[in-house]
């Protein structure tokens, strides 16, 4: 009887880890490059996920990126990325560091990907995507508390450790802006 019943939830259980891959991928990566700047792991949202999937369904649609008048409102902080892997999307977004000014701590619009990323107050992550029929991925990723605050950059973008700096970079190309 044991044994039936692991032969039962075990295909159950692969279905829902191969259905939930990209997302704790993602997550898992997010929490690599946070813990580069001392920043705590983030928790996946479901209910900021199931946003990030439906909005990123939405841009698919249109073939365009654009914030979400819900971002604009303030409600959470939004990443958004076009690529062949969406996982591959936290990295790009990352990649903005070298132009982040860690002396002048404000917000720049050619480093609020990076900043959203590593943001030291944000505790919960959404992440959603949508593949078109080229596969191309419309990536949105989901920030709460948001970040990117004006007057709290210098406590919660911090610098990453020396000895992990240059290994992160290393052989690492700078995304496009026109696809995040």
């Amino acid at each position: 009887m044991a044994a039936a019943v692991i032969i039962i939830v075990l295909p159950l259980f692969l279905l829902v880890a191969v259905k939930a891959g990209p997302k704790n991928d993602a997550l898992r990566e997010h929490n690599r490059l946070r813990r580069m700047h001392g920043s705590p792991p983030l928790q996946l949202d479901a209910s900021l996920s199931k946003g990030a999937e439906q909005y990123a369904r939405e841009l698919m649609a249109r073939g365009v990126l654009v914030h979400s008048s819900a971002s604009a409102a303030g409600q959470f902080g939004e990443n958004l990325c076009r690529h062949l892997d969406p996982v591959k999307c936290v990295q790009f977004w990352y990649d903005e560091m070298p132009s982040y000014n860690y002396n002048n701590p404000v917000f720049s619009i050619a480093t609020g990907h990076f900043t959203s990323v590593v943001w030291k107050n944000t505790k919960r992550l959404g992440f959603g995507y949508a593949q078109d029929r080229k596969g191309v991925y419309y990536v949105v990723g989901r920030y709460s508390p948001k970040g990117n605050v004006n007057g709290r950059f210098a406590e919660n973008v911090l610098r990453p450790m020396r000895r992990r700096r240059r290994s992160l970079l290393r052989g690492r190309k700078i995304f496009s802006k026109r696809e995040c």
